[in-house]
């Protein structure tokens, strides 16, 4: 899938919820991004998270904020990524962990309440060794869609707290036939609670290169009561500041 031997860009990433009683919940931030091709795999760091923002403001609230700089502890992080786009290990996966587990303990110090509690202990988890952090790391939108494996004519993936909080619904992907970059989402199983549910995805590539230029996806998802929940995913290069090359040297 991927042809470069460098590559360097910035990815701005917008989730947008639209929920049943006409409201909308929109998640944006930028992640800088730099790869570099060693044999058969490829290294891919994600340097930082930037421009965090919370329905376009920076987040408001004490247990948001919290999140975001827990968040961030997580970069740099440096993935080792088969051709295919495949996630096989985390080399820096000690460092994220130790960053994490000490900067948690600092704000716990100056916002000891119950929330914060219950939610760091949910969150450890997903760092207790590399594999649950490797598999946490398939759950978010960036990693699961810029990673995918998009050469396959089927493939399953899992959008978590959709249609709402503490639910995931798993989409069979299938190409569209004689549309390169666009894909169907089906349910791969439907809840007793689902009246229809179904996506649309596309992904734009360097026809070159191979790495993502562009991925939409939106899902729709009609509950038994009638009550309509979507998702929109978009991940897009900035253009002005994508660099990829074949060669060594830039």
């Amino acid at each position: 899938m991927y042809q470069f031997r460098i590559l360097q860009s910035i990815y701005s990433v917008a989730v947008t919820y639209h929920l049943p009683d006409y409201t909308t919940q929109k998640y944006a931030c930028k992640i800088a991004l730099c790869a570099k091709r060693e044999k058969e795999k490829f290294l891919f760091t994600l340097e930082e998270r930037s421009d965090v923002s919370l329905n376009s403001e920076r987040p408001q609230k004490v247990m948001d904020n919290l999140m975001v700089l827990l968040g961030n502890c997580l970069y740099p992080m440096e993935l080792y990524v088969s051709a295919s786009g495949e996630l096989l290990s985390v080399t820096n996966f000690e460092q994220i962990r130790e960053v994490w587990l000490e900067t948690s303990k600092e704000l716990l110090k100056q916002n000891r309440t119950q929330e914060f509690e219950k939610y760091l202990e949910a969150a450890k988890k997903n760092l207790s060794d590399e594999r649950s952090f490797l598999k946490a790391l398939s759950r978010d939108s960036f990693i699961q869609l810029y990673f995918k494996d998009y050469t396959t004519n089927s493939e399953e993936l899992e959008f978590v707290n959709f249609p709402f909080q503490n639910r995931k619904t798993n989409y069979y992907v299938r190409k569209v036939t004689g549309i390169s970059n666009a894909y169907t989402l089906s349910p791969a199983f439907m809840e007793t609670d689902v009246q229809q549910s179904e996506g649309e995805l596309m992904c734009r590539k360097n026809i070159d290169c191979g790495e993502p230029l562009k991925i939409e996806a939106d899902i729709h998802l009609t509950s038994t009561k009638s009550d309509l929940y979507q998702k929109h995913i978009l991940i897009e290069a900035d253009e002005d500041e994508h660099k990829v090359k074949t060669n060594l040297f830039f």
